[in-house]
């Protein structure tokens, strides 16, 4: 019986172990498959989209052809979107200037827009804020959130990451840096 305990907590360490590297807020209908099937495969182009932005403005994919776009799926009832959130900050201040935008899609959001807009301006949050971002993400196929997408210049998908990562900021700025070197954008 002892023996049974043992084996329990160590396999209990083992998933609190591996949460802690990659959390993720999944529909339980989600899990089935884990929560990357069905994500747009790297080398594909990307949906279209157009959303609208806090103030109403409407932004689409298109507008940023040239540049490389950070999409973050997030919703602000997500504990591990929020934990993300900084690191995207973080993102968006270093590479601004340098053919990169940094796009938080709000999806999924329970409490409807305001919230989100909300959250973004108590935490000083400066990237670009999209909402209504549903649909998007079920084009996207998004399973679980937060789901990072990057864009490459000419549209098509570079990179896909669904979870929180505590270091996701340094392997997204390091992975960031050698794409913008690869198109000559450093």
């Amino acid at each position: 019986m002892r023996r049974n305990g043992l084996i329990a907590g160590v396999v209990g360490l083992a998933v609190i172990g591996f949460g802690a590297a990659t959390m993720v807020a999944t529909p339980a209908a989600a899990l089935q498959d884990g929560p990357d099937a069905g994500l747009i495969e790297v080398g594909k182009m990307a949906p279209s989209w157009t959303l609208p932005d806090a103030d109403g403005k409407m932004h689409s994919l298109e507008e940023y052809r040239g540049k490389v776009v950070v999409m973050d799926f997030w919703a602000t009832w997500c504990g591990p979107c929020k934990r993300a959130m900084p690191g995207l900050q973080s993102l968006h201040e270093d590479f601004k200037d340098r053919g990169v935008v940094i796009l938080g899609v709000n999806t999924w959001e329970r409490d409807g827009n305001q919230k989100a807009i909300d959250y973004m301006k108590e935490h000083e949050y400066t990237y670009g804020l999209v909402l209504d971002g549903d649909k998007v993400a079920e084009a996207y196929g998004v399973r679980g959130i937060p789901t990072f997408y990057v864009i490459g210049v000419d549209g098509k998908v570079i990179k896909t990451k669904v979870g929180y990562d505590p270091e996701g900021e340094q392997k997204m700025a390091e992975f960031l840096e050698e794409y913008l070197a690869e198109q000559d954008m450093s």
